[in-house]
């Protein structure tokens, strides 16, 4: 046999748990379905899906949520990348903030994570880890607290905030290109990074030398920051208050 490993997946079924077969006419055409959502959204939601010697019930929709998380990356990718100017080309040296530190932290154990899913063929939940760090951390949390700092007069802070987002960035779309090859090259593109995430190294643990540390302190503290961020959340939604508008 050409191949040291062989996965062998679960019957992929329709929504309704039968078989496909053209006889029924209940099959679902892939090309269509990337014609639809875009490959690397029928990718990554076949990924999540593979969850270890389970059948897989599939519809049209489920592709959604791939195209859903394809469109949350690109948007926090292009409302930081005007800003990316201000970036320095290292971390050292630079004014960490409480956030800066833990999306630090989050990007070391989601590398850990998913090397660790990969290598034990588990796709499903390597990609359910890119999934909640992606949307919950990067886009939805990090980039909340420091988009005022991202987006604001050069300075000490703004230089960190893009430097950090940047540098996580980087991490990400290599971990996560695997599973979605054609939007990780084109932002790899976008940030100005040169070598193909295809021919790349895997990221390793990052470091900071007299900046990059953690107490429990630290964690407690950016508890209490994530807490205020879901309740102004919640507090906009359910008063339908436009992201600009004044809480």
């Amino acid at each position: 046999s050409p191949f040291h490993t062989v996965y062998i997946h679960g019957t992929i079924l329709d929504e309704k748990g039968q078989r496909m077969s053209k006889s029924k006419g209940n099959g679902i055409d892939p090309i269509e379905m990337i014609e639809q959502f875009g490959a690397d959204a029928v990718r990554f939601a076949l990924l999540t899906l593979t969850t270890e010697g389970q059948d897989i019930k599939l519809s049209p929709v489920k592709f959604e949520g791939g195209r859903n998380f394809a469109n949350k990356l690109w948007n926090a990718v292009r409302f930081v990348h005007p800003h990316l100017g201000a970036a320095a080309g290292s971390l050292g040296g630079l004014e960490l903030s409480l956030a800066d530190r833990w999306i630090l932290k989050r990007t070391n154990e989601v590398v850990l994570a998913v090397g660790d899913n990969l290598d034990a063929l588990r796709f499903s939940d390597a990609a359910l880890e890119l999934y909640r760090f992606t949307w919950d951390d990067f886009c939805s949390r990090y980039l909340e607290i420091r988009k005022k700092d991202i987006t604001g007069p050069e300075g000490p802070q703004k230089r960190a905030a893009v430097t950090v987002f940047r540098t996580v960035l980087k991490d990400l779309i290599t971990i996560l290109h695997p599973f979605m090859p054609f939007i990780t090259e084109e932002i790899r593109e976008a940030i100005g990074e040169t070598e193909l995430l295809c021919t790349g190294t895997w990221p390793t643990q990052r470091d900071v030398p007299g900046a990059f540390s953690w107490e429990p302190q630290d964690a407690q503290a950016m508890d209490d920051v994530l807490a205020v961020v879901e309740a102004v959340r919640q507090i906009r939604g359910g008063y339908s208050l436009p992201p600009g508008h004044p809480l």
